[in-house]
């Protein structure tokens, strides 16, 4: 068909071929709604070409911005370049374009980047957006909003998820959500960048050790935070909160930013970007020197991140990246509550320090065939991190030098294929197959020692560290993994999906460590555990904007092979089963979402902190009952001003259930925020183009439990972060702003923990200030 067409107020189509009536009112009755909404939100262009491309009338637009398909909505997304490219090979291909306006009544609405969208739920395709399973996603729109201090920073704001900056250098930081503890190194969390899961098997420091610290904040395309262990392609090992996914651009700009903040922070950024059409290629060098709140808290880290992306054809394309990462830095340690509100600066021992390298090599290949798509992923991984800290649980005739130390070592491969079929079937009704086979192998050497001044004590004796902290482990950890879900709508209003997942998990061990005192044991351990996860879900559609939803599913740990096969060679794996239900209303006239939900999650092998040696232990099982809450309405919303307001509540009850019933450690009873974001032009230099944007959150963290018999407890505290920005597309995308982190009550709250007696704290600044510019040619 060819046409011609202009906007006004309305849409008129000039046709000069032949059309028939039934043609008109087909397009008309299909993008009826999407004309509605985004005549108030000044989108009418960009969305209209989007329905229009869905029913066949354009494969391509020119101008700033690409309009894509994706399983099963309409989506406008820019390129940095402000190139437009074939919808074929835009993220989330392969969908029927009649399934994206027959979702239309959904009314899915985007809210600031973060889609809550009630159709998703109900879509079939690919993409986790369409998970029935809570899923928030996070835009460079929101990650650009936000005030940082470091990359954990970018969730704080997703209900019921945990984040807590230790203000230990370029460790892994706290990172939990729906009653999986924040004072953990994340590893309750499965963390996926770009196809490739970054926990690390039994680490030396935790099993699933999930360091964050490796992300450039500017070259994320997006990530997608599912709550729950309820994806079968991201909800194997260590998903027992839930699952990150995080994709990088498919390209970045050449530029420079360069950030300024307090307490001698300095942050650079140097990036060259090539944009061949077909072929796209960027390199992007960070480099940065923070001193730190505290003493012995500096910190140098570079970073060189490279990505070449090649469309093959409309239908295939192919991605490499390489990473090199390194960071040094001190660790202040935690001290004791009393020695903080004397001295908040203090650190346990100036000679406490840690480093971590790491090669990162990534091949990602897709291609997409009608309603096909095939996705293929094999990634190289090298790291070595040290890291020495002096504990506070040591006797007194100790000398204070005294460290715990840990070295681990590790070369990681993997590769994984990811078919996806989506079928029509008789009488309206649609069926979708979501299958894959990953291998995820470590080969490592996790070491942990007492040492004096960065030096191994070459005889331990029983009083270093704990009984337990002296431990070697030289292991081969295989895992192998097959999953399959099948999604089916019987009716356009409902949605049924059922999979399942099966991890198998093969040890080759060769440990040394500590039994009792002045006793070393070596063992020679092959274990081989597996376990089957079921997933059910069920969505309805029952009215206007409304999704019902239910779910179950179960995510699995695996045995550490440094800490607990040398105590329990048989030892398999500990399953945590989880149930969700909650509703998603979305009204696009009144530019309003709200979300609710209620889960219960049932563990078997609860992992908790002695109060006697500050050692881990497993405390027997445990349930966790919470919902989240989550509401956004936007005020104003046009081509000039936007305006929005948001607010989160989270609530968990989390209590051991086997033989020493308690409280589940580090676990905040509830979590609430609001936030602001407006966003309005300015013409400081009479451009058109230029805008203003401040962004306001407001933080508020109840009571955590430090011991399980809940005599010991942290104080609720608050957080505020600001961020304001001037930006400017014109003038080389310009991009100035100023932003601030405030604890305004209880800075002793995030980082705690109770040992023998004492309350041992990590202290937070009062305000934290950051500055910077960004521009690019």
């Amino acid at each position: 068909m060819n046409s011609k067409f202009k906007f006004t107020q309305t849409m008129v189509f000039y046709d000069r071929t032949t059309m028939t009536r039934l043609r008109l009112m087909k397009i008309e009755a299909l993008s009826s709604s999407a004309i509605h909404a985004s005549k108030r939100d000044g989108l009418l262009v960009p969305v209209t070409l989007g329905v229009l491309l869905s029913c066949g009338t354009a494969n391509a637009v020119s101008g700033k911005g690409k309009v894509a398909a994706q399983d099963g909505k309409v989506g406008v997304t820019t390129t940095p370049a402000g190139k437009a490219v074939p919808a074929q090979v835009a993220k989330g291909q392969g969908q029927q374009p009649a399934a994206v306006v027959a979702a239309a009544r959904a009314e899915a609405v985007e809210v600031s980047g973060q889609s809550h969208t009630a159709a998703q739920k109900l879509n079939l395709g690919k993409s986790v957006e369409n998970d029935i399973a809570t899923v928030y996603r996070l835009t460079q729109k929101d990650i650009q909003a936000q005030a940082t201090s470091s990359s954990i920073d970018l969730f704080r704001n997703v209900p019921g998820v945990y984040v807590e900056d230790y203000g230990n250098g370029g460790i892994a930081q706290g990172f939990g959500m729906r009653g999986w503890s924040g004072n953990s190194n994340g590893n309750y969390v499965a963390a996926y960048i770009d196809g490739y899961q970054r926990n690390m098997y039994s680490g030396a420091q935790s099993n699933g050790y999930n360091d964050l610290n490796v992300l450039i904040p500017e070259i994320i395309g997006d990530i997608n935070v599912i709550k729950g262990p309820f994806d079968t392609r991201y909800g194997g090992m260590l998903a027992v909160g839930g699952s990150v996914v995080i994709h990088t651009a498919d390209f970045y700009r050449t530029g420079f930013s360069q950030r300024f903040g307090s307490f001698g922070e300095s942050r650079s950024l140097l990036s060259y970007g090539y944009d061949g059409g077909r072929l796209k290629s960027y390199v992007v060098f960070e480099g940065g020197r923070d001193a730190g709140y505290r003493d012995n808290a500096a910190q140098d880290k570079v970073n060189l991140f490279s990505k070449t992306t090649y469309f093959i054809t409309p239908e295939d394309k192919l991605s490499f990246s390489a990473q090199i990462y390194n960071a040094n830095y001190g660790q202040p340690g935690y001290i004791p509550i009393s020695v903080a509100r004397v001295n908040p600066k203090a650190a346990m021992n100036m000679e406490d320090r840690g480093d971590k390298t790491q090669e990162t090599f990534n091949f990602n290949f897709t291609h997409t065939h009608g309603n096909f798509q095939l996705d293929a992923n094999l990634f190289v991984d090298n790291v070595y991190l040290y890291r020495s800290i002096t504990r506070g649980y040591y006797p007194a005739s100790v000398p204070r030098a005294e460290q715990n130390a840990s070295i681990d070592s590790r070369t990681t491969v993997g590769a994984g294929v990811d078919p996806y079929w989506k079928f029509k079937l008789p009488l309206g009704m649609q069926l979708d197959l979501r299958a894959g086979a990953l291998v995820h192998v470590d080969m490592a050497k996790a070491w942990n020692y007492p040492a004096l001044n960065n030096q191994a004590i070459p005889a331990p004796q029983a009083y270093f560290g704990s009984i337990n902290y002296f431990n070697k482990a030289d292991f081969t950890e295989i895992n192998p993994s097959l999953y399959l879900d099948v999604g089916f709508k019987p009716v356009k209003w409902m949605k049924i999906s059922a999979g399942f997942r099966y991890d198998s998990f093969i040890f080759s061990d060769n440990v040394l460590s500590w039994v009792k005192p002045n006793n070393l044991l070596r063992q020679y351990i092959t274990d081989w555990a597996g376990h089957i996860s079921p997933k059910l879900g069920i969505a309805f559609y029952p009215a206007t904007g409304l999704t019902l939803y239910g779910n179950m599913g179960e995510a699995v740990q695996a045995p550490n092979a440094v800490l607990q096969l040398n105590l329990n060679p048989s030892l398999k794996t500990s399953p945590m089963r989880s149930y969700e239900g909650g509703l998603a209303y979305d009204n696009t006239k009144l530019g309003f979402h709200f979300g609710a939900d209620v889960y219960t999650t049932n563990a078997s092998s609860e992992i908790g902190t002695s109060t006697t040696t500050g050692a881990l232990e497993n405390i027997g099982s445990s349930l966790r009952v919470g919902e989240d809450f989550d509401a956004r309405l936007f005020l104003i919303r046009n081509s000039h001003i936007e305006l929005d307001v948001a607010a989160n509540y989270s609530r968990v009850r989390a209590r051991l259930t086997g033989n020493s019933w308690g409280y589940v450690q580090f676990v905040p009873d509830e979590q609430k925020d609001y936030q602001i974001n407006v966003s309005a032009p300015v013409h400081f230099w009479g451009d058109p183009n230029e805008r203003l944007a401040f962004n306001f959150a407001h933080q508020f963290i109840g009571e955590t439990k430090l011991s399980t018999d809940g005599r010991q407890s942290s104080s609720p505290y608050q957080r505020i972060q600001g961020k304001l920005t001037y930006s400017n597309p014109t003038r080389h995308n310009l991009s100035l702003y100023l932003s601030a982190i405030a604890f305004p009550t209880d800075r002793f709250s995030e980082i705690n923990y109770y040992a023998a007696g004492v309350r041992y704290v990590g202290v937070e600044p009062r305000f934290r200030i950051q500055g910077g510019a960004n521009i690019s040619f």
